[in-house]
């Protein structure tokens, strides 16, 4: 026998063995996937049988009840899941004005998912059992669907028009999945509710009364609402509303409106928003231990605990902001609108401006802005108030009974400030062991009939007006050429006195006398009915 002919016959050999190989696989194949269509069909409910129970199999076409494998359809009739095996499907649609009840068992439904569309109805109340949705529950039905009992699993996705109502009273559920709403969601009767994730889309709702939330992520772009709830979120994301009434809130929200004045909430949020139907009487919100946005104060605000703001607005007419707690808050601003009074008991820190358009009352303790703006209003400080700046001051008119305090290191620019006593009160006092600066302008900066005190210098720019002054200056600088002192009814000493550099000549006329000094000039002392300080050369 050839060579060649005893390769040719090997490789016939192979060729066969391998093609029977190949065919055998495609059998077996074919018949795997005959299989899995044969076991896998659409069970449609007819309820031609003696009961409309599930486990009837007669009540479906074809015959026989479903499995795992099937696909359920239910177009009318009412269908009861009641047994303690409970109910599987690979997909379930419930349509038209069918009407399914889950009672005290549990159901599993496949990644199919399960849709209930047009006027359908379910109704879960599964006791201990549960209802598993492996893939995506989509409700569209005009109808609620009524969850009563036991627990969820799945995803569901409520649309526009359409509601997920729990209303089992007193039981706790436990949703493990997600819930996503475009339509409504209503959880009612002081059910503990807790949920792996609820997402409301622009135009959902979700309302919650009278029980406990805790949900590991909200991404809310629509409005939560919570009526005598207490709420807990672990993160949040969107910028939809939380309304809240009779509400404790712990956590993460974003953005919050307060509705009542015996709702609370801590934690970290974007902004806070005290209704402005709120009565300053009766009406305050406690927000303890915060870290975030802005608070958008229309009532009186308490601030309690450890807080780390953005910052404050206040609006209204009798707004009061008490801060309590420690931490601090990067601005307070003050709308056009009553009086606003600020308290501060605690030890907060502004971190940055307070800038006042209404009128400003500072009514107890301290703060230490960076800068101070209430030239559009009128500010009051009231005995018991310190204002400790740190930068620059701006009001056209400063009612101080209280104290401002430069600290040393710190420079407070006044720029067309007006500092007088309140009407029949004591004189408040400026106490400076930094630097007080009056701004150049055509507007001067006044002292009024207020007591001066400390180490500090003090620096001018433009004009700077004395008035009723008992005081002990230390240094005073001209720093230009326009710098200039005037004063009425003074008694005064400084320890120096000098020019914008060495050597310039300072001119004094007072009660009709003049003379002048070379810079620098002092130490000095006075009474005077009337006095002006200017650079001659």
């Amino acid at each position: 026998v050839s060579t060649q002919s005893t390769w040719g016959h090997l490789l016939s050999v192979y060729f066969f063995s391998n093609t029977n190989y190949i065919n055998i696989m495609m059998v077996i194949l074919i018949c795997f996937v005959f299989v899995s269509l044969v076991n896998s069909e659409t069970l449609k409910w007819t309820g031609t049988g003696p009961n409309n129970l599930w486990t009837e199999p007669s009540n479906w076409s074809p015959f026989g009840i479903p499995t795992s494998q099937d696909d359920v359809t239910i177009s009318s009739g009412n269908v009861t899941i009641g047994t303690l095996d409970g109910a599987t499907a690979k997909s379930i649609i419930l349509a038209g004005s069918a009407a399914l009840s889950v009672e005290g068992c549990s159901v599993s439904i496949g990644l199919g998912g399960m849709s209930i569309q047009d006027n359908s109805i379910l109704t879960i109340e599964a006791g201990a059992g549960s209802f598993i949705v492996n893939g995506t529950a989509t409700i569209s039905s005009t109808q609620a669907v009524k969850f009563k009992t036991g627990s969820l699993g799945g995803t569901w996705k409520v649309s526009a028009g359409s509601s997920l109502d729990f209303i089992a009273s007193g039981n706790s559920i436990w949703v493990q999945g997600s819930i996503v709403i475009s339509g409504a969601l209503s959880v009612a009767n002081q059910i503990d509710f807790s949920v792996t994730q609820l997402i409301l889309q622009k135009g959902g709702i979700a309302t919650f009364t009278g029980g406990h939330l805790y949900v590991n992520a909200l991404i809310n772009n629509g409005t939560v609402v919570f009526q005598g709830e207490s709420a807990q979120t672990s993160t949040c994301d969107g910028d939809g509303i939380v309304k809240i009434q009779s509400t404790t809130l712990n956590g993460r929200f974003n953005n919050v409106l307060v509705l009542d004045s015996s709702s609370s909430i801590s934690g970290v949020f974007q902004t806070v928003t005290i209704a402005p139907d709120l009565t300053l009487a009766a009406s305050f919100a406690t927000i303890t231990n915060v870290e975030g946005g802005v608070i958008a104060a229309w009532s009186i605000l308490n601030l309690e605990g450890q807080v780390s703001l953005t910052g404050v607005v206040s609006y209204s007419n009798q707004p009061a902001i008490n801060l309590k707690g420690t931490g601090s808050i990067g601005w307070i601003h003050v709308e056009a609108g009553g009086v606003t009074s600020i308290s501060s008991t605690g030890t907060i820190k502004v971190s940055d401006i307070v800038h006042s358009i209404g009128n400003l009352q500072l009514t107890s303790g301290n703060i230490s802005p960076h800068t101070f703006n209430a030239s559009g209003s009128a500010l009051l400080i009231n005995s018991d108030f310190n204002l400790i700046l740190n930068n620059a001051f701006f009001s056209t008119h400063v009612d101080l009974d209280g104290t401002i305090t430069i600290p040393a290191g710190s420079i407070l620019t006044s720029v067309g400030s007006h500092f007088a006593p309140v009407a029949t009160q004591p004189s408040g006092q400026i106490n400076n062991q930094g630097t007080f600066r009056v701004a150049y302008g055509q507007v001067q900066t006044t002292f009024h009939d207020i007591g001066y005190s400390g180490a500090g210098a003090i620096e001018i720019l433009g004009f700077f007006d004395l008035e009723q002054i008992n005081a002990k200056f230390n240094s005073i600088q001209l720093l230009s050429a326009t710098s200039r002192i005037t004063g009425e009814s003074l008694n005064i000493q400084y320890s120096s006195i000098s020019g914008p550099s060495a050597g310039k000549t300072i001119s004094f006329f007072a009660d009709s006398k003049s003379w002048t000094c070379t810079s620098p000039c002092g130490p000095g002392s006075g009474i005077y009915q009337s006095l002006s300080i200017w650079v001659s050369a």
